[in-house]
């Protein structure tokens, strides 16, 4: 009983991620005159709710193998926005702040530090990416007889 209780609370969570992403995505395409950067980086940056949603619910299903495939297009599409930024983010613009204590400042960043931000998550994340396809899709170890 507590496992379909369970099962019933993860697909509702996935659900809600599917939702949020879908929203997303058809609020960017009715007008996407607001987007800061090209459509096919807001799509990415939308798409890994999808993703990460269709993986949990996939998984409650018992479908291990769609969920790692979810997973791993999530983590994908997660690299996707550090990696414009790095390589073709031109006037991209961010804000750096910091706070000690009870004191804080915030400024509008450098284009060249924006870059370097981002871009350095992009390449890490792409980094997991690739190594998490490399743990899901090798052989097993066979021990020697």
């Amino acid at each position: 009983m507590e496992d379909v209780k369970s099962k019933r609370k993860q697909s509702v969570y996935g659900v809600i991620a599917i939702a949020a992403g879908g929203f997303i995505l058809f609020m960017v395409h009715q007008d996407p005159s607001g987007a800061k950067a090209p459509l096919w980086v807001v799509d990415a940056a939308a798409s890994t709710f999808l993703f990460a949603g269709l993986s949990i619910v996939a998984t409650g299903f018992g479908l291990p193998l769609i969920g790692k495939l979810c997973g791993l297009a999530c983590t994908y599409a997660l690299a996707a926005p550090g990696l414009w930024m790095l390589f073709d983010g031109q006037g991209a613009q961010c804000s750096a702040s910091i706070a000690i204590g009870g004191l804080s400042a915030a400024s509008g960043a450098a284009s060249g530090l924006c870059r370097a931000a981002f871009g350095i998550g992009g390449i890490l994340t792409l980094f997991f990416a690739l190594l998490l396809t490399w743990i899901a899709f090798r052989k097993p170890h066979q021990p020697q007889s």
